[in-house]
């Protein structure tokens, strides 16, 4: 299939202005147009970073689909290299999460006094109501 030079010069010539829209912000006519849209995207699932989430539909029928298979890594183990990478890789994790928590908590001694306060609280109530059951 050959194409002529016009039909070259036409795919590379841009949209004309009056398709193209001069702000992201729709102008009232598209938004007039588009409400019955957006009320049906409304009740659709929210789209996330990753793209739209599966509807409750869509996600039993790739349970149904999927029931009975074995998983691909069923019965198989890590190696000890991977073992040791995962040993290493947690306990890097959970030092800097300590970390974070302990700057956090030297940064609002306010917040974290009253947040230990209601975990305080909390534990005595839950002592009480098992002492009482």
């Amino acid at each position: 299939l050959g194409t002529n030079g016009a039909q070259q010069r036409q795919a590379q010539q841009p949209p004309p202005a009056s398709t193209v829209s001069a702000h992201p912000v729709l102008e009232s006519s598209e938004k007039s147009s588009r409400s019955a849209a957006a009320a049906a995207a409304a009740s659709a699932p929210r789209a996330t970073p990753l793209g739209r989430p599966h509807t409750p539909e869509s996600r039993a029928k790739i349970a149904a689909a999927n029931k009975g298979k074995k998983p691909w890594n069923a019965g198989k183990r890590h190696s000890p290299e991977t073992i040791a990478k995962i040993r290493e890789r947690t306990a890097a994790a959970m030092a800097k999460r300590k970390a974070e928590r302990e700057a956090w908590l030297k940064a609002n001694p306010e917040e974290a006094a009253r947040l230990q306060a209601e975990a305080e609280a909390k534990r005595v109530a839950r002592l009480q109501a098992q002492r009482d059951a």
